[in-house]
C-alpha cells in the first residue's frame, strides 16, 4: 500500500504516535514504516495534547503525483552546458543529483 494513500485515510490529529502506527498498520503499512512515519508528527496547533502532520498532505500528494510527469532533462542540460541564468548573488547555478535505490513497488522499470 502507498504510504501517502494510507496517511490520507488517517484521522488527524492523533492522540499519540502509537495511534498513528495502529491506524497505518490497519491500512496495510508495515510496522517499521508506520513507526518511521511518526517522525513527521508535531504537536497539534488545534487540539492540545495531540499530534498532526508536519507537512501539508494535499501538497505532498500533488507533488508525488506530478513527479513522473515532470521532465527535468532540459533544465539539467541547460545547467550542464553553462547556459542557465545566473542564480541570486550572481553565482552560476549548481546542480546536485542524488540517486536513490529503486523501489520495486513504485517504479515499473525497476
Amino acid at each position: 500500500a502507498s504510504v501517502l494513500a494510507a496517511v490520507s485515510q488517517v484521522d488527524v490529529p492523533v492522540a499519540t504516535k502509537a495511534d498513528l502506527v495502529t491506524q497505518l498498520e490497519g491500512l496495510g503499512i508495515a510496522k517499521p514504516i508506520a513507526q518511521w512515519f511518526t517522525t513527521n508528527l508535531v504537536p497539534s496547533k488545534t487540539v492540545k495534547g495531540s499530534f498532526e502532520l508536519s507537512f501539508d498532505l494535499p501538497t505532498a500528494n500533488a507533488l508525488f503525483a506530478s513527479y513522473g510527469d515532470t521532465d527535468y532533462l532540459p533544465l539539467v542540460a541547460t545547467v550542464a552546458r553553462g547556459e542557465a541564468p545566473l542564480a541570486i548573488g550572481g553565482e552560476a547555478p549548481r546542480l546536485d543529483i542524488v540517486r536513490a535505490g529503486k523501489n520495486r513497488s513504485l517504479w515499473n522499470d525497476a
